[in-house]
């Protein structure tokens, strides 16, 4: 969430203070190594922690309606608000946390709160290396002591290779780099996969495989994608993935 709050002043149009209040720059891209790299300039642009603070019941119908819950790069304040009214109402909904780059710049205390919520965890491989560091796990599946609420564990490799735990199994799906020309937005497009297949009551290696094809569709190109799959495309790539092991 971001809510553009305006300066306390009013700049003229051709005045350097409003240039700076227009000026909101965010470039992200992944080298060739597998990294993230996001460099953000907001200008005057900040969160209004009134909003969050306020209107409790529009949150609270939010959190009514929604199937899942989302936790990813933003603002610590409201997700643990929505997290904290997810336990007012004794809600079931299911938590996905995509770490991102939150891992490297929040505190632990509030990684381990959001954690304790989660239901499906997300991350690359140089996050969850961080995440070792910070909860002294030896395994991925060390994880499920720490945080008892974790159903599975999804872990994105450099090369695009997908690993998922669970308490008693493990899945993984091959690599896939040499069939993406762009890395960008190649993570979140599986796990918005993966979250749409769950949704749709499929199992994890199909999910997981859903997942993979957004991959595919996202970084098939250099440069921001504009060709949105439909929801038939990708089911008929998923059915041709499936039965190609």
């Amino acid at each position: 969430l971001m809510i553009r709050r305006q300066p306390r002043s009013t700049p003229s149009n051709s005045s350097a203070a409003s240039d700076v209040y227009k000026r909101q720059q965010i470039y992200l891209f992944v080298d060739i190594d597998g990294h993230n790299h996001t460099y953000v300039d907001l200008g005057s642009e900040e969160i209004n922690q009134s909003i969050i603070k306020s209107y409790d019941n529009v949150w609270k119908e939010l959190v009514n309606q929604t199937t899942i819950i989302h936790v990813s790069s933003g603002n610590p304040a409201l997700n643990k608000k929505i997290l904290k009214i997810r336990r007012d109402l004794s809600l079931k909904i299911p938590v996905s946390f995509d770490v991102g780059n939150d891992i490297f710049f929040h505190d632990e205390k509030y990684l381990r709160e959001i954690l304790n919520e989660t239901t499906f965890l997300f991350m690359n491989e140089f996050e969850f290396g961080h995440l070792n560091g910070i909860l002294h796990l030896h395994e991925p599946t060390d994880i499920f002591n720490f945080a008892g609420n974790i159903k599975a564990l999804s872990i994105v490799y450099k090369n695009r290779r997908v690993e998922l735990y669970t308490k008693d199994r493990k899945y993984c799906l091959p690599k896939i780099k040499n069939m993406l020309e762009d890395f960008t937005g190649t993570s979140d497009a599986y796990v918005s996969g993966f979250i749409a297949g769950y949704l749709k009551g499929f199992d994890y290696i199909r999910s997981m495989a859903l997942g993979q094809i957004l991959m595919i569709y996202i970084g098939s190109k250099l440069g921001a994608q504009t060709c949105v799959p439909t929801w038939e495309s990708v089911q008929e790539q998923l059915e041709k993935y499936i039965e190609g092991g």
